[in-house]
């Protein structure tokens, strides 16, 4: 025998045994699809359901695509050493399928080739393999150990993508590029080694989880701590084990200076993540409306390679508020008042920008006054029991502010 044609079994759902030999032309047929040569090769066994063995003779060199795809009842499959390539969706959703022996001689696999095989526990994938399709082995949710090929350079979108099950990786030396959703959703990762010393390029969406350890070269690991996504792993290992101190940016300072607020901080090249925000901003039925004039700011220093400061807060409050004379009565013009900085940070309160003489006092929100002071300068220091949420009034003046006691 030298040729079976396309889907030649197809469908044949009371099939339980096969076993072809010397058949050279195995799986190899091209035709015209849409105008276009496509070499399709093809769907041999599409949906034998019942098919378990599977004996593949050494004269096969190519497994052609969709070949066993959806043979729900293969568990087992021989593949010999003359196999080069398995084509795409060659044994798609062949879930009966525990463990497969992919031979030395396969250098590629194809797209989705193993996708949904929800029975495979484990794959190890020969140093000869070059190149693993997209979505290879997606869905492939019982899979708890993976060995990936040393000579693997690039890893394909989605290629592991669901493999929950799947506890260690290991992503080995040669690794350069891995793509989007490569490693998604593989939530039982308890951690990831890299072998490469240098970073290989990834996804923010190449892992779903970044909650656990990553392991890498000791000369490495300021690389990896200043790269993303690596940088977003919760821990840095170095491949013997040892732990590497975290990088943490420091606590930013706030200011205001000139109609504008400052953030500094001790880190050098951070960026910083800021909000602001109004109680005055909402909707009013009342006939008359206070206005606090009191602005909530809050900043994180945040770097690659760092993780993100703890956050700083202040309140920024306009005291003495006056409205400019001769002007339109129906105008309401800029308060002309004095802004006061109020910041908050281990059970220290520090008020800038007040007068001298200006009186000081902090409340619980009880109502029971807690210190007082005096200004005798620009900047105020009262020192606070825990508590948080206090009133601070300056003068006339009252505004709430979040105590940090850490």
């Amino acid at each position: 025998m030298t040729s079976i044609g396309v889907e030649a079994f197809s469908q044949c759902s009371g099939l339980t045994s096969v076993h072809i030999s010397d058949l050279e032309a195995w799986c190899k047929i091209s035709f015209t699809y849409d105008s276009n040569p496509l070499s399709y090769a093809h769907h041999l066994f599409l949906n034998g359901v019942e098919i378990k063995d599977l004996v593949i003779p050494n004269s096969v060199t190519n497994i052609g695509n969709y070949a066993f795809h959806g043979c729900s009842g293969l568990t087992s499959v021989t593949i010999p050493n003359s196999v080069t390539s398995i084509g795409l969706w060659a044994f798609r959703g062949c879930s009966g399928l525990t463990s497969v022996a992919i031979p030395n001689s396969v250098t590629s696999i194809g797209e989705q080739t193993f996708a949904y095989c929800s029975g495979l526990t484990s794959v190890t994938i020969p140093n000869s393999v070059t190149s693993i399709g997209e979505s290879a082995f997606s869905g492939c949710n019982k899979m708890t150990a993976l060995s990936l090929s040393e000579n693997l350079a690039i890893v394909r979108s989605r290629a592991f993508m669901n493999c929950s099950s799947l506890k260690e990786l290991i992503i080995p030396a040669k690794v350069e590029v891995i793509y989007q959703e490569a490693f998604n959703g593989c939530y039982a990762l308890e951690s990831v080694k890299v072998l490469a010393t240098t970073p290989p390029f990834a996804y923010d969406n190449t892992f779903s989880n970044y909650n656990i350890p990553l392991y890498v070269p000791e000369e490495s690991v300021s690389a990896y701590q200043a790269a993303n996504p690596w940088s977003k792993f919760a821990s840095f290992k170095t491949l013997t084990g040892d732990d590497v101190e975290a990088k943490v940016c420091a606590k930013p300072t706030i200011s205001y200076a000139d109609g504008q607020i400052v953030f500094d901080c001790e880190t050098e090249g951070v960026e910083y993540q800021s909000t602001i925000t109004d109680s005055d901003i909402k909707s009013y039925t009342s006939e008359t409306i206070q206005l606090s004039a009191a602005y909530t700011i809050t900043v994180v220093a945040t770097k690659s390679g760092y993780q993100n400061s703890e956050p700083a807060t202040a309140t920024l409050l306009w005291t003495g508020a006056t409205l400019e004379e001769g002007t339109n009565p129906t105008r309401i013009a800029e308060p002309q008042g004095r802004p006061i900085l109020i910041q908050s940070n281990n059970g220290t309160l520090t008020i800038t920008g007040t007068e001298a003489g200006t009186p000081v006092s902090v409340y619980d929100t009880a109502g029971r006054q807690l210190a007082t002071a005096t200004a005798s300068g620009t900047t105020t220091t009262i020192t606070l029991p825990a508590s948080s949420l206090v009133i601070v009034k300056i003068g006339e003046k009252s505004v709430k502010v979040a105590i940090s006691n850490r």
